[in-house]
């Protein structure tokens, strides 16, 4: 064996693992290797997971992540790890739980994700709260330490875990390999001190071994791929903070910018594909508007990402335009392109319908100087799960997003404050919400005194 290709960190950035393949198979190494935390992110587990089931051939440790997906409680798991149990079946699960936490590849050469005993550790790095960063590289004594019996029983050491692309020879002559993260290459993280960890650049990274007579040779390698591809993955999760350090190799000050999705009370899906008087997915105008927009989407992710984009962005909200017209239906929406945010709801899930892709209502309440109004969204059933979308239309003040799984609405409920988030997917409009649209002629009013306050109680448990 003379030529081994090792990569690490992917974290489901499944552009740059497709980068990465198409790459080895010009180079032509005798193995490829592995080192973990393979589907966690915010980018794209399950197409990662499917395009390495291509290439049975990769020898893979298990990382941290790979173990907390399946030894964790979801509501214990990290963002990062919630959309990967959200995305991946139980067979790939459980055959990420059940990988190897080291490997000794080849003669002398062992693999493993953090250290031999902990896949949590930092081998040639160091967290230092002493040092700008947080951060610094680990000397001798402390990488021989965290090797443990390990120490001095191996010619190359390979490693994951920091993202940090770095090679050391030990005083004994033994090579430790970090190849660098090849999807996610900047984070920040407050254990056990504040520390960022940033590549400066969004290259996806790996390192090549090859045997000569005199051992083993390393070189760095990174290569491009289409960053931009895995960035709106990220924002589409709701991880405008990876979507940052995708982009630039530097880690972001903050942390996600959506919240965890509210868990939903629902009907059977295929309920939701109906037209009725308000949600008219019936119309022609509608049918002809979402085949239009289905025509250059992939799948039903990017259909309803099309939609909603559509709706938000190309129907103007009333008060935003200062238009009064009174629109309740969807084709009085599309029509007349402006809607208050129930009205903008109902052409969105009337696309939605009319696109094979079933959608509801939901309601917040929220505060509106001394009372309360209730605000309208669109639930979208994607990926066996609801997922809350706000086509409100943004402003200076509301910077909605399509997300799945985290939620990026124009306003979060607080509780504290009266607010309410209610978890009920309605298959038709709320008519209390039908009846304050029907009975006003000026929309602009009608925001200003006769916006309902709640839902009918009558309707709790009811969808």
């Amino acid at each position: 064996m003379s030529l081994i290709a090792v990569f690490s960190d992917l974290h489901g950035n499944t552009p740059a693992l497709r980068a990465f393949l198409a790459e080895i198979d010009a180079v032509g190494p005798d193995l490829v290797v592995n080192l973990g935390d393979i589907a966690s992110g915010g980018v794209d587990p399950r197409g990662t997971m499917a395009l390495l089931a291509t290439r049975p051939e990769i020898l893979t440790v298990r990382g941290n992540h790979e173990r907390q997906l399946t030894t964790l409680e979801r509501e214990e798991m990290s963002a990062a790890d919630q959309l990967a149990f959200d995305t991946l079946d139980g067979a790939t699960l459980d055959r990420l739980g059940a990988l190897p936490t080291s490997l000794e590849i080849a003669p002398g050469v062992l693999a493993f994700h953090g250290s031999p005993a902990d896949d949590l550790c930092y081998l040639l790095e160091t967290v230092d709260p002493a040092v700008p960063g947080g951060l610094r590289e680990s000397t001798d004594e402390e990488v021989l330490t965290r090797l443990g019996t390990h120490a001095r029983r191996y010619g190359v050491y390979l490693c994951g875990h920091t993202h940090l692309q770095r090679i050391r020879r030990l005083p004994d002559g033994a090579l430790v390999v970090n190849p660098g993260s090849l999807g996610w290459p900047a984070f920040a993280d407050s254990d056990p001190h504040p520390h960022r960890v940033e590549a400066g650049s969004p290259r996806a990274r790996y390192a090549l071994l090859r045997s000569t007579a005199d051992g083993w040779e390393v070189s760095a390698r990174s290569l491009e791929y289409d960053v931009e591809a895995a960035a709106t993955l990220a924002e589409d999760h709701g991880r405008d903070d990876i979507a940052h350090a995708l982009r630039t190799g530097r880690a972001s000050s903050a942390g996600p910018s959506s919240r965890a999705a509210l868990p939903l009370v629902a009907a059977e899906a295929s309920a939701y594909l109906s037209a009725d008087e308000v949600v008219r997915s019936d119309a022609p105008e509608v049918i002809a508007l979402a085949h239009e927009l289905r025509g250059d989407a992939t799948d039903d992710v990017a259909f309803a990402k099309a939609a909603y984009t559509w709706v938000r962005d190309r129907v103007t909200h009333s008060v935003d335009a200062q238009d009064p017209r009174r629109t309740v239906s969807a084709t009085e929406v599309l029509r007349h392109r402006t809607g208050v945010c129930f009205a903008k709801s109902h052409l969105l899930a009337a696309l939605l319908r009319a696109g094979g892709v079933p959608a509801g209502l939901c309601y917040q309440r929220l505060g509106d100087g001394d009372g309360h109004v209730l605000h309208g969204l669109v639930a979208v059933h994607l990926d066996g799960r609801w997922h809350r979308i706000d086509a409100r239309g943004n402003n200076a003040h509301v910077d909605a997003r399509f997300t799945l799984y985290r939620e990026r609405l124009a306003w979060v409920a607080d509780p504290a404050a009266g607010e309410v988030d209610y978890p009920q997917v309605f298959v038709r409009p709320a008519p209390e919400v039908v009846a304050a649209l029907r009975g006003s002629h000026d929309m602009l009013e009608l925001c200003r005194t006769g916006l309902p306050t709640a839902l009918d109680p009558g309707l709790a448990g009811r969808v």
